[in-house]
């Protein structure tokens, strides 16, 4: 789609991400060109991708955490790759998004078993591993205390589950809860 015979990269599809992405045609070319390089067949395996992610976060087990993070936000397609196209969407989105839409990414995040809400035991989970990462295996408690006082706060319903309006409101009341449920 887009790209022609070689895998290279067409200018009629430089156009279209450049018209669906904040990125430059030069900064498409030039990732394009940092993605060819670490990854020449031209898509990042799950496999190659959990390892990835694993090694730039060594404390605790964050496996299950990035395989979710490949299937729901990064696999768009559900082909059990990361093509170009998907990599530049999620790189837009993180590095140029608006707060509403890195907000919005982030819930699809928390979200894990797909069903457009997030549960006390969703967030925990996600809250667990992002502490993990930075302050090591003593973090699951402190999860559970920071998931109980995050929906004390943000569950207006009090059904425990966040909808993602109540997770979009959280984002724009709180820098500090923006900050923790954004990663």
């Amino acid at each position: 789609m887009g790209q022609g015979p070689s895998g290279e990269l067409t200018e009629e599809r430089i156009t279209e991400l450049k018209n669906s992405t904040k990125f430059t045609a030069n900064e498409i070319r030039d990732w394009y060109a940092e993605f060819k390089t670490n990854f020449p067949k031209g898509v990042i395996t799950k496999d190659a991708f959990v390892s990835m992610y694993c090694h730039l976060f060594p404390h605790g087990d964050a496996s299950d955490f990035s395989l979710h993070l490949f299937r729901h936000s990064y696999d768009a397609d559900g082909n059990g790759v990361i093509d170009f196209e998907e990599f530049i969407q999620a790189l837009n989105v993180s590095s140029k998004g608006s707060q509403e839409e890195k907000m919005r990414w982030a819930f699809k995040m928390y979200d894990m078993d797909g069903n457009g809400s997030v549960s006390k035991q969703e967030t925990i989970d996600m809250i667990t591993v992002i502490l993990i990462n930075g302050l090591g295996s003593a973090a699951a408690k402190q999860a559970e205390e920071t998931v109980l006082d995050i929906f004390l706060k943000l569950d207006k319903d009090m059904d425990d589950n966040l909808s993602e309006r109540e997770f979009l409101s959280a984002a724009k009341s709180s820098s500090s809860i923006r900050d923790l449920l954004q990663l």
